[in-house]
């Protein structure tokens, strides 16, 4: 671990088994609604948008615009994920707890800061964490699917690595950024090479 500089974790599909389940809610509420989804049929649709993007795909798909008793399902699958929680992706909190307490590590992902911090809590490594969390829906001026850059150098941190674009999306699960020799993919997260 020491070759790197630090690691970025992507967070919904990564640390917790949010895509999924999200996924399933949705083909529900649409199989229920006379569209027809299984929840593998909508991961492949529609993981890797958001906000209007995500909207225009579903109401292409469906051939209508949606009414508001999907959002308001939406809502309160949202309240009741952050009440109960969402189960971890198998080994990750293992892997994480395994790193060094001051080895560099932040959440990287286009969910909220409010949604990864309760989420982080459920199952166990909000500490580990810190005020390392970034969201693509509050820390870059353009998100998914073509997100802007962060580039920033938290104190403590190598003086040599910087964070880049390091969104990692279904449909291009390679995703690191623009530095390509400053950022390899690493254990469902990215880690930042220290520069030669």
């Amino acid at each position: 671990m020491s070759r790197f500089a630090a690691l970025l974790f992507d967070f919904d599909g990564v640390l917790i088994d949010s895509e999924y389940e999200g996924n399933r809610h949705l083909a529900e509420w649409l199989t229920a609604n006379g569209h027809p989804h299984s929840p593998q049929e909508a991961m492949h649709h529609y993981m890797g948008l958001a906000g209007k993007d995500f909207i225009a795909t579903i109401e292409g798909r469906i051939g209508h615009t949606l009414p508001e008793s999907f959002y308001e399902a939406r809502r309160a699958e949202d309240v009741r994920a952050m009440a109960e929680g969402v189960a971890a992706i198998g080994g990750a909190v293992a892997f994480v707890k395994s790193l060094p307490a001051d080895f560099p590590k932040a959440i990287v992902s286009s969910s909220p800061t409010v949604w990864i911090d309760q989420h982080l809590r459920h199952i166990g490594l909000r500490d580990l964490f810190g005020e390392h969390i970034y969201s693509g829906r509050e820390h870059v001026t353009r998100g998914k699917p073509a997100p802007t850059s962060i580039s920033m150098r938290p104190s403590g941190w190598a003086s040599g690595s910087r964070i880049a674009r390091s969104w990692r999306t279904p449909r291009r699960r390679d995703w690191c950024g623009g530095e390509r020799r400053a950022c390899h993919r690493h254990v469902h997260g990215h880690a930042l090479r220290h520069r030669p």
